[in-house]
């Protein structure tokens, strides 16, 4: 053991830092440390004991393959009627181009019917609400 007095500090050649104050601890590894002798607390003990018959296992696997099937299901449910809203959107959307069409002028929109202010205004609320709920869904996919 080695004490920043003697001038093994490790600080280079010849310094003699009398103002370092090292400690040095030396850490027995023999086998002499004492063991505890409490014993282990009880959810400890019974831990490997618990044994699980055969048929309680085919309960929980067959329970499992239930709750994933009805996961599956909802899943699926949940992308039909995103699926819908998107194809509700689009058709809104395309109405709204058709009439920008015809207010432009545009050659082919003859037979488009021409929507009042408040119906254009009413539509256009539609897509923008449309829109962002399909945004927030693609930022947060766990709402819904």
């Amino acid at each position: 053991m080695e004490s920043a007095e003697s001038g093994g500090s490790g600080r280079g050649k010849g310094s003699e830092n009398t103002n370092s104050r090292s400690v040095a601890f030396v850490v027995s590894m023999d086998n002499n440390v004492t063991k505890s002798t409490k014993p282990p607390p009880s959810r400890f003990k019974t831990y490997h004991k618990k044994e699980i018959t055969s048929q309680a296992l085919e309960v929980k696997q067959h329970e499992a393959e239930c709750r994933r099937k009805e996961n599956e299901r909802q899943m699926i449910k949940r992308l039909i009627q995103k699926r819908e809203e998107c194809q509700k959107l689009n058709a809104h959307f395309e109405e709204l181009l058709a009439q920008h069409a015809k207010f432009k002028g545009m050659e082919g929109t003859e037979d488009i019917p021409l929507m009042s202010k408040k119906e254009l205004i009413e539509k256009f609320r539609t897509v923008n609400k449309g829109y962002s709920k399909m945004a927030s869904c693609i930022t947060n996919p766990n709402t819904s």
